[in-house]
């Protein structure tokens, strides 16, 4: 007897296809999402509290940048 609850693409609940029913997906791509953000802040902030933005600019804008394209990233 199959499993009844299949993905999308007839795969069992476990499968990595990114139709979404895989079960635990959503906890486990949270985590590095949240684990990738985290890393993105730290060496942004690390930088600007050490002066290393000395390229010119405005940081600010490089900051919200940031954060759109992992934002974009991150809702795929």
């Amino acid at each position: 007897m199959s499993h009844p609850r299949r993905c999308r693409r007839g795969r069992r609940p476990r499968c990595r296809c990114r139709c979404g029913a895989g079960a635990g997906r959503a906890s486990s791509r949270a985590l590095d999402a949240a684990r990738t953000l985290t890393a993105w802040a730290n060496g942004f902030v690390s930088m600007e509290l050490a002066g290393a933005f000395k390229l010119g600019g405005d940081v600010d804008q490089a900051y919200e940048f940031g954060i759109a394209r992992l934002a974009d990233a991150l809702a795929r």
